[in-house]
């Protein structure tokens, strides 16, 4: 934690202490930012408009906007995930302050922030999202990739032609309070309790981007079995890890990757390009991926370092994010598919994922009644753009139909 910033989580508020002088937005320096707070004394009483400060200098330098309206609403302000997690990683960079990756959705303007940020109730983590008002009796549940970051959803939310309320439902942890789940099955009975808190008779109605379409799977799985109801299941590029690959098509998969590496470096010598240089700044947050694809299918998921040999792993989050981003890479190594009877649509991106081998290579076996709809980009930019108009037109179209027999 920086000195000279006082910062206390409890049920009812935190405190962040800095310095009284107001400082014009114009005026701040982000690279001097976190120095210059540190250097005061935390005996000063809360600042509600020295924080704001430092929200708006996060949000101006991750957007590249001189000037922010501070009361305005980041999914109009082009804010992509990435952009998203640079300014929670600079407000905790400033502050020390770790705020739960969805917190854009709690507290979606700069002064909104700040506020939400000073009476603590930003360093809270909700399990459920509504992402877009609707009929309450017939909610929509969508379930994010990555370790539950919501932001990755903004784009199809808006383009989705569906009457339904739309909820996200989180990953547990991101506030950095437990439970933290090692098995997409404990998720699973988690996210029933949560859709059950909201909709207590189907049909339910479940969507999974990536690594959340697991748990999405398994918890219309628990549906089935528990509560006899009908749902409808969609899946978006959701991948299996490694081991879970037939060694034929995993060993085809790293040919194919090592054919395209060689490539690359082909080209780049025949350009004669200069090596890029090494990005400078402050050193990673969180241990550094290692080893290799090759190796990390033999791995135990167990294993204390488990989650940086997966291909998946970047250093570069906020603690609580990556924290929760072990225990996702934990979940993926200890599942074991199985059978899924139901009706599934499954959207998978025609340029795939870089990292994992094509979805119906794996998944006919385990999902018989799938419907393959091939939908454009690749699986990150599909969920973006102009891409992500033909996504959500696909999904609201079998969203909109009967919703299939148990």
């Amino acid at each position: 934690m920086s000195d000279g910033i006082s910062y206390e989580r409890s049920s009812a508020r935190c405190r962040l202490a800095v310095d009284t002088a107001i400082v014009e937005p114009d005026e701040i320096a982000w690279d001097g930012l976190t120095e210059s707070v540190a250097s005061k004394s935390p005996a000063a009483p809360p600042d509600l408009t020295r924080l704001e400060d430092i929200v708006a200098a996060a949000w101006s330098k991750a957007l590249r906007r001189k000037t922010i309206d501070r009361d305005a609403d980041f999914r109009g302000l082009n804010m992509s995930p990435n952009r998203a997690m640079q300014i929670l990683l600079d407000i905790w960079s400033a502050t020390s302050i770790d705020l739960p990756v969805n917190a854009f959705f709690e507290a979606p303007t700069i002064r909104r922030m700040a506020a939400a940020i000073c009476d603590g109730s930003a360093l809270v983590a909700p399990d459920l999202v509504l992402l877009r008002p609707g009929d309450d009796s017939a909610p929509l549940f969508l379930f994010p990739g990555h370790a539950g970051y919501l932001v990755h959803l903004t784009d199809l939310v808006r383009e989705l032609d569906y009457s339904g309320a739309i909820y996200g439902i989180a990953v547990s942890g991101l506030d950095g309070v437990g439970p933290f789940h090692d098995r997409f099955e404990l998720e699973a009975q988690r996210s029933l309790g949560i859709i059950r808190r909201t909709q207590r008779a189907g049909p339910f109605r479940l969507v999974g981007y990536s690594i959340g379409g697991i748990t999405a799977l398994e918890t219309a799985r628990l549906i089935r079995q528990e509560l006899g109801d009908t749902v409808f299941l969609g899946l978006i590029d959701t991948p299996q890890n490694d081991h879970s690959w037939p060694y034929t098509v995993w060993l085809a998969f790293l040919l194919r990757k090592l054919a395209f590496k060689l490539r690359n470096r082909m080209r780049r010598r025949a350009g004669a390009r200069t090596p890029r240089a090494p990005a400078s700044g402050k050193p990673s947050i969180n241990p550094v991926k290692r080893g290799t694809q090759v190796e990390y299918r033999f791995r135990n998921p167990r294993g204390p370092d488990y989650p940086y040999f997966s291909p998946y792993w970047t250093p570069d989050h906020t603690p609580n994010y990556s924290r929760v981003g072990e225990h996702v890479c934990r979940m993926k190594g200890l599942y074991t598919p199985s059978r899924y009877d139901g009706k599934v649509f499954f959207f998978a991106s025609k340029g795939g994922d870089p990292l994992a081998c094509a979805p119906d290579q794996v998944w006919p076996k385990y999902l018989p009644d799938a419907e393959w709809v091939r939908v454009p980009g690749n699986h990150i930019n599909t969920m973006f753009g102009r891409h992500v108009a033909r996504l959500a037109g696909e999904i609201s179209a079998r969203l909109n139909r009967a919703v299939p027999s148990a």
